[in-house]
């Protein structure tokens, strides 16, 4: 069980590792990390001209890099809306009362904005969860959840290898042996990805439709997927935050292991949400919606040959 981290309304650069931008009032925790410094910058989800000049020039780097970089493990923190609280404090079993975090959720994703020098590869998520849209679409369907939470999370867990345990990426040919483990508990192996993928989605089935419209609430369910130790080292999880401007450094680099300085090197789960919304994908206020034909071919052509990556998150302490 973890201690609650007293919020307050403030803004300044954290000790080594700057969490927001310090031109803007954030919510920060009272806790600091212990990072070198990294510049905060704010930038638009859908770019001017110049930062679209400016994400051009780096766009041959940034798309070879997710190619080419670790799918690390990460976390699990928390927080939904208090509209829904009954339903989903019952549903995740929580030790606290979370509606002490939906104004830092609700204020998190009206603020966050991702960093232009990594939209080339949040693009490249956009590609991929098109690219499994069948797949997503027929679990979500038989689990009652969005269709983009199935493939969010298979991207944050198993690189969208159709391969691997969504619970955490573990190959599909046995039971998970990372946290958490032994899963499915029931079947034998090898398990297909449906299988597994209905086994790690119980939970979020029971959340009822509306749930899902409200960000704060699916902020909190991204979180509840992985872990909540991150509250508890007063930084914003990159599980959900990462490559935009509401965080910076710190991450779990193995199962309950937290290095301080270690930045993450994926995009975090409302990061590519967002990108998703404003690209059309995505329409958060719509369970029925689905990615327009016109879109998925677009992106087809863009990414012809999406490569699998093998990946993984680490779970961190609740």
């Amino acid at each position: 069980m973890r201690s609650l981290i007293p919020i307050v309304i403030t803004a300044f650069s954290l000790a080594g590792c700057q969490q927001f931008n310090p031109l803007e009032t954030k919510i920060v925790t009272s806790k600091k990390t212990a990072c070198a410094t990294h510049a905060s910058v704010t930038h638009s989800v859908a770019p001017s001209t110049s930062a679209a000049s400016a994400a051009s020039a780096a766009s041959a780097a940034s798309v070879a890099e997710i190619t080419t970089m670790e799918w690390e493990k990460q976390v699990k923190a928390e927080t939904p809306s208090g509209l829904f609280l009954q339903e989903i404090q019952s549903i995740f079993s929580l030790t606290g009362n979370f509606k002490d975090y939906q104004t830092e959720y609700e204020h998190l994703w009206n603020t966050v904005q991702p960093k232009i020098e990594k939209l080339s590869i949040i693009d490249k998520h956009l590609g991929y969860i098109l690219r499994g849209y069948p797949q997503y679409k027929d679990v979500a369907n038989q689990r009652k959840i969005p269709w983009w939470f199935v493939a969010i999370v298979h991207g944050l867990e198993g690189g969208y290898n159709f391969t691997t345990h969504l619970h955490n990426g573990d190959p599909l040919s046995g039971r998970t042996y990372h946290a958490p483990s032994g899963r499915p508990q029931t079947g034998t192996p090898p398990f297909t990805w449906e299988q597994s993928a209905n086994d790690a989605l119980s939970k979020e089935s029971e959340l009822s439709s509306a749930s899902w419209q409200d960000p704060a609430t699916v902020a909190y369910t991204f979180e509840a997927y992985n872990g909540f130790g991150y509250h508890s080292k007063g930084i914003n999880s990159p599980y959900l935050w990462s490559f935009s401007n509401q965080y910076t450094c710190g991450k779990y680099i193995a199962d309950n292991k937290f290095d301080s300085s270690a930045v993450s090197q994926q995009a975090g789960a409302m990061v590519i949400l967002k990108q998703a919304i404003s690209q059309g994908i995505v329409n958060l206020s719509d369970a029925t919606f689905q990615p327009p034909a016109q879109i998925i071919q677009e992106y087809e052509k863009k990414y012809p040959n999406l490569p699998n990556i093998n990946s993984g998150e680490s779970n961190c302490a609740n």
